[in-house]
């Protein structure tokens, strides 16, 4: 099974995917006007990044799993503007999930679950078409953790499934590249694009 990985870096930032595309770093997209959640420039700069990463991946009536979803703004956003079969996200947060169920209950094909990426990934083996991965893994501590998040990415991943990711460069306080961390045998790099230029231009807007 091979899958891809589309990149995103910040040179601090770095992106891809992984097992299948990678966001156009040089591209400006504005995004849809209709989002009736309240923007703050923070989810704003997050969503900007997500609409990139999306952009080249085809995911209508696909199943997509969020790592570390954190208020769930972005899963609702990203349920809203794209006809996913399912949507997930997941936090090893209880109180974080609490949240997120509280706010998004009502929300059709989106759900959350507590769970911890570096761990175990609690679904069935090839269950998901694409998973989002949005400044998560530089804070994940220690590189077998890494490595054991992507273990857990290309057991659920689908063949030809993709692994969309941006985040910085390099693990918190070391010279340890990410990328080269979660690609493998089974994740292989289509696109990596340097997006710092695009990042501060989303924090600017």
């Amino acid at each position: 099974m091979q899958n891809n990985i589309i990149v995103q870096p910040m040179s601090s930032v770095t992106g891809f995917v992984a097992s299948k595309m990678i966001i156009d770093g040089e591209e400006h997209k504005s995004l849809p006007s209709d989002i009736s959640i309240v923007q703050s420039n923070r989810s704003f700069y997050i969503w900007h990044k997500i609409y990139q990463v999306f952009a080249k991946v085809t995911l209508t009536d696909k199943n997509v799993l969020e790592i570390n979803c954190g208020s769930g703004a972005g899963a609702a956003w990203c349920i809203h503007t794209h006809a996913f079969h399912s949507y997930i996200g997941i936090d090893p947060s209880q109180d974080v999930i609490n949240l997120c169920q509280r706010l998004y209950s009502t929300v059709p094909r989106l759900s959350f679950v507590v769970a911890d990426a570096t761990k175990h990934l609690p679904f069935e083996n090839e269950s998901i078409d694409s998973i989002l991965c949005i400044e998560t893994t530089h804070a994940f501590g220690e590189s077998i953790a890494i490595t054991q998040f992507a273990n857990e990415v290309v057991r659920v991943l689908r063949p030809n499934g993709y692994l969309l990711w941006c985040d910085f460069c390099y693990m918190n306080g070391s010279d340890t590249s990410i990328y080269d961390l979660i690609a493998n045998n089974d994740l292989i790099i289509e696109e990596k694009i340097n997006i710092t230029k695009n990042v501060l231009h989303a924090l600017d807007i």
